[in-house]
């Protein structure tokens, strides 16, 4: 088999820096990387300092013209300016792919949108079409529209809707939301809520196989084998033997979504409100459908990665 070009746009966030650390240990894949920051840099890697902002001009002549797979990690979820948001997810995502088809030739353009364009359960998917309950939500689906109304027989592309991300290195929203759950005070729905996760490590193993076979499908959803359930996940905690002195309380799901939708409210107006924005996303199930079948290892765990994830952060902190 040939070597393969990945270029990852957005290859210094979270997303994108696993990715490049993956590919760049395989020695079939020439790695591009593309961002304005690298926390970390490899020797078997090209890699492009460009802030997408600024105009390309001939910053993208390092990598192959044809025969490459971009894939787009670009996004942004918070910010105080709900039209930052709406321009990096779309405008700046836009504005790349038109460079790219304009550019290059029979190319896999893989986009990494997210579960959140949509809070229905048992749908079909369609690219373009969901139910977003907030400003992040509804710019990745209208990227999702842009890049299928202009598809045509010169490039393939994928759209994969991710489940939220997590990882071995723990970021600081989930650290926040695990001491809540076992040291604070929290709230959550009454009604049983489900949440699909997706580890990075799975995510990074299974793009690998799904680059490498040559796989096209054209939209799908990934998580871990199943979702979480926030009462579960308590009772889950509390038999991990850990000195949990939370005090969880349970509230009409409804006040969530109303504190969804006035979120969503301001964003209209132009302010984007994380504490909102994050309540309100209790209030619905993000569930991923899992239909993409390759003949990747077993899905993992959450609740398994959950509990070494946790009595690594909080049982040596007891001690």
């Amino acid at each position: 088999m040939s070597d393969v070009n990945i270029c990852i746009l957005g290859a210094g966030g979270q997303l994108g820096s696993k990715l490049v650390h993956k590919f760049s240990n395989n020695k079939k894949i020439n790695v591009y990387a593309v961002d304005k920051f690298f926390k970390y840099k490899y020797s078997n890697v090209s890699y492009v300092d460009l802030d997408v902002k600024n105009d390309f001009d001939n910053r993208f002549e390092i990598i192959p013209n044809q025969s490459t797979v971009f894939i787009d990690c670009i996004g942004l979820q918070h910010s105080f300016l709900s039209k930052k948001i709406m321009f990096v997810n779309y405008e700046l995502n836009k504005k790349l792919f038109d460079y790219i088809r304009y550019h290059y030739k029979d190319f896999h353009f893989i986009y990494i949108s997210s579960l959140s364009v949509d809070n229905g359960e048992n749908k079909k998917l369609y690219p373009g079409v969901g139910k977003p309950i907030n400003i992040y939500g509804k710019s990745k689906l209208q990227f999702e529209n842009y890049l299928y109304e202009n598809k045509n027989d010169d490039f393939r592309s994928t759209i994969i809707r991710p489940a939220a991300f997590y990882d071995k290195d723990v970021s600081k929203n989930l650290f926040n939301f695990f001491d809540l759950l076992i040291n604070k005070i929290f709230i959550l729905p009454r009604k049983k809520i489900k949440r699909s996760f997706l580890s990075l490590e799975y995510f990074a193993d299974f793009l690998e196989e799904y680059i490498l076979n040559g796989e096209t499908k054209s939209l799908f959803e990934l998580g871990d084998k199943n979702p979480i359930e926030f009462r579960s996940l308590i009772n889950f905690i509390k038999n991990l033997n850990l000195n949990t002195t939370s005090k969880i309380f349970f509230i009409p799901t409804f006040l969530f979504k109303i504190a969804g939708y006035i979120g969503f409210l301001f964003e209209k107006l132009g302010l984007h409100i994380g504490f909102l924005t994050i309540l309100g996303e209790f209030g619905y199930s993000f569930v991923a459908s899992n239909d993409v079948k390759l003949n990747q290892r077993e899905k993992l765990d959450t609740y398994e990665n959950f509990e070494n994830i946790i009595m690594k952060l909080f049982n040596s902190a007891e001690e």
